[in-house]
């Protein structure tokens, strides 16, 4: 036969447990980690603000643009979005850089996507040609 834990020893039990967690976040380590992990969440929103994006979804589709994604966020958002249209005329063909917000539904120049729909995510280089057009669009606008 078991004995019964009577209601005051699961309360002092309670009280420890509380007493070793408050002991715990008043620690230097914990601070420390706070800081290290909010720094983190900083740098790495900075340094995505800055360079240019393509991101190839699941659906055949690349968008290019500016992205900004949180740690432990389930999406990321794109600004100065641009994707590739292919303008047959003709005897030729050619790819055009378009804006998202000309496309023919009117969007706002802002996408969020899901991170399970995104196969990889490229890094642009300054001296792409794609970008080279991108950044002739951005100043006609």
């Amino acid at each position: 036969m078991q004995p019964d834990l009577s209601s005051t020893t699961r309360l002092s039990f309670m009280q420890k447990i509380i007493r070793i967690i408050s002991m715990l976040f008043r620690r230097k380590f914990l601070k420390t980690i706070l800081a290290i992990l909010i720094l983190w969440i900083f740098f790495s929103l900075i340094s995505s603000l800055n360079s240019w994006k393509a991101v190839f979804l699941d659906t055949n589709q690349v968008y290019f643009g500016k992205s900004i994604s949180l740690p432990f966020s389930s999406t990321i958002t794109l600004r100065h979005v641009y994707f590739l249209r292919n303008d047959a005329g003709g005897a030729t063909s050619s790819v055009a850089v378009v804006p998202l917000e000309r496309d023919i539904h009117g969007p706002k120049d802002k996408m969020t996507i899901f991170k399970a729909h995104i196969l990889y995510i490229e890094e642009l280089r300054p001296t792409s040609m794609l970008l080279k057009a991108i950044e002739e669009q951005e100043k006609q606008k």
